[in-house]
């Protein structure tokens, strides 16, 4: 009797334990469809419908915190990117870095004298060639032109940088390099027609040493990427043409692993939103993180499309065989991550090129904000949070190098507490300008408006806390109307020159 009175309590007890799991899986599934919170958006944008007798929820993870899908789960914000010549590099550092840099208030290596062009490249990473991080602080963002040193750079950057780096295929960068450098002047080739093709008959007898020009990649057109990521230039000479075949394929693989050791993440020019995707799920970071404008830093070349034979491309993969080693190398690595890559990344790669080229459009003219044109919302998905897109994000994204640079020495001075720097010529140059008497009392740097648009320059002394809110409203709709007079102006004269044209005046 005992016995049958203890299982039957038994009975009674699992019986209600049942029915209280299944009661409190019922409310957690009530609170989730009926929540205010962004995952509701997010529902949205996985088309889910709830009303539908059969549903599949996500896993309880992406449910929660959808966008959190990452390496490590936290954000990482320390990231080393020694700058390749003619890779889109600037169109990375200058749209993604710079702007992540500048939002999140890092500190970047800046050159001293801070310019256009950095004093770093190609063997110059000495104290005295840039800016000290402010005291007690260690810097956290590297974007510069200069050869990759592995010694040099863990004494610069914390233990926890990541460290990326772009490459391309190596014949499409020998014609982007060969059309920015004008290579075929330097050769004494511009008479000739198809200066590519002639220069790879032979191109031992035109490009006989590696150059160091201040604007130049340290090697023109052999292994010119490899040599900007540490390869000895010296070594060129053991991996040429009609080099022994062993001792080339040793020394080449050797510098490959170096690379692949070193560097977390190897993008390829050719597949840059992919690579973009990769790094933000490597960095944890947001889909606007990596959104981009592309730069203007190109100049294009006119005319027909350069062909080259079957037996010039191969002149060429023997020519420069260890920067063909090293895109065959990582363009499989890249591959190979992206098949082991979940979370949709396809469909996280087509919504980013989707939303890229939406932002693009929005920001052609960041003024039109100002003239009544509302913010654009980004809702939430499934890989990151929503946000909104204004006048002010538009102005980063569409911020050159010259004012990026600039607007970092900027803080870097009032980190470091220097004295305002003011020019006598600059100062004569803006007696004119309404801006300078606004921006003046509180620069370092004061040639920055020269740097950046007025705009944009106002806009920073705004967003710093220099500038209150009235004054950076009515002086920000008085440039954007100064503009606005400005381009008419300018359509004006353009129809009157071809007015003239057509008159024969």
């Amino acid at each position: 009797m005992v016995q049958r009175r203890a299982y039957f309590i038994m009975f009674l007890l699992m019986f209600v334990l049942l029915f209280a799991g299944i009661l409190h899986v019922s409310y957690l599934n009530t609170d989730i469809v009926n929540s205010k919170t962004p995952l509701a958006p997010v529902k949205n944008s996985l088309h889910m419908d709830m009303t539908s007798p059969v549903v599949k929820p996500p896993p309880p993870r992406q449910v929660s915190f959808p966008w959190l899908e990452c390496e490590g789960g936290r954000e990482r914000k320390r990231i080393a990117y020694p700058k390749n010549h003619k890779v889109a590099g600037s169109t990375f550092s200058w749209s993604v870095l710079s702007r992540y840099a500048y939002t999140n208030r890092l500190n970047v290596v800046v050159p001293n004298p801070w310019r256009v062009w950095s004093s770093m490249y190609p063997y110059t990473l000495n104290p005295h060639h840039y800016m000290p991080p402010p005291p007690n602080q260690t810097f956290d963002i590297f974007m510069h032109h200069t050869v990759y040193n592995r010694t040099r750079f863990p004494q610069i950057m914390p233990n926890d940088t990541v460290y990326v780096t772009i490459i391309r295929k190596p014949l499409n960068h020998l014609k982007s390099a060969w059309n920015f450098y004008h290579y075929e002047e330097q050769f004494r080739l511009s008479k000739v027609n198809n200066s590519i093709a002639t220069f790879l008959a032979n191109p031992a007898k035109y490009d006989r040493s590696c150059g160091h020009g201040i604007h130049l990649p340290v090697c023109l057109t052999q292994n010119s990427m490899s040599v900007d990521l540490g390869f000895p230039p010296s070594d060129n000479k053991k991996v040429t043409l009609g080099s022994d075949p062993g001792r080339r394929e040793d020394i080449t693989q050797t510098f490959v692993r170096t690379i692949d050791q070193d560097f977390d993440l190897v993008m390829l020019t050719e597949y840059l939103d992919e690579s973009l995707v990769l790094l933000k799920r490597l960095m944890c970071w947001k889909i606007q993180d990596i959104i981009y404008i592309r730069s203007t830093n190109v100049k294009h070349r006119h005319g027909q499309e350069i062909l080259l034979s079957t037996q010039l491309q191969q002149t060429h993969k023997e020519w420069s065989y260890v920067d063909y080693a090293l895109y065959d190398h990582f363009n499989k690595s890249l591959w190979r991550r992206i098949k082991s890559s979940g979370n949709d990344f396809w469909g996280e790669v087509k919504y980013f090129k989707d939303l890229n080229q939406e932002i693009s459009r929005q920001c052609q003219d960041p003024c039109s904000f100002h003239r009544g044109k509302p913010p654009f919302q980004v809702s939430s998905t499934r890989w990151s949070p929503g946000f909104t897109v204004d006048i002010d994000l538009c102005l980063l994204l569409r911020r050159d190098y010259k004012c990026h640079i600039s607007i970092q020495a900027e803080r870097a001075g009032k980190s470091l507490r220097l004295p305002p720097n003011i020019l006598r010529k600059t100062t004569k140059q803006w007696k004119r300008e309404t801006l300078l008497n606004i921006v003046k009392p509180y620069c370092i740097y004061c040639e920055l408006p020269k740097k950046c648009e007025n705009l944009e320059t106002l806009t920073h002394f705004y967003r710093d806390g220099y500038i209150n809110e009235e004054v950076y409203q009515k002086t920000s709709q008085q440039m954007c109307k100064a503009k606005v007079g400005k381009k008419i102006s300018s359509v004006r004269r353009g129809k009157k020159r071809r007015s003239r044209k057509k008159r024969g005046l």
